[in-house]
């Protein structure tokens, strides 16, 4: 059976660093829908569905982000679900690219490498 993180072993590093980096950048993603000038424009260019989308897929960014923090597996499965969802629909919506192209993706794969060590 393989070993679990217990209280007295520390969080790797690289999930740290991006968890504040997302812990910081997907909440200001999220209130950018409420300013009107940037969702009036994101309406006009992709169309309303657009921003509950957004907000659906930063929100589930979120709870995924607080699952690798806690270090629990629901929260790869959570940050990969979000991951699929929001790439998805960036391509069925013709989106310009973004750093989250990259960054998503290997969020998921740093999470499943530490998957084992997850509770």
């Amino acid at each position: 059976m393989e070993k679990q993180l217990n209280s007295k072993e520390k969080k790797p590093i690289i999930i740290k660093i991006f968890c504040i980096i997302g812990f910081v950048l997907l909440p200001i993603s999220l209130l950018s829908y409420i300013v009107p000038s940037v969702r009036d424009q994101l309406i006009r260019e992709f169309g309303p569905i657009l921003i509950t989308i957004q907000i659906i897929s930063a929100t589930l960014g979120l709870i995924g982000l607080t699952g690798y923090w806690k270090m629990k597996k629901w929260g790869v499965y959570t940050y990969t679900t979000m991951t699929i969802f929001s790439i998805t629909s960036a391509i069925i919506f013709k989106v310009p690219f973004n750093i989250g192209y990259i960054s998503a993706p290997l969020t998921v794969i740093i999470g499943f490498y530490y998957y084992k060590k997850m509770s």
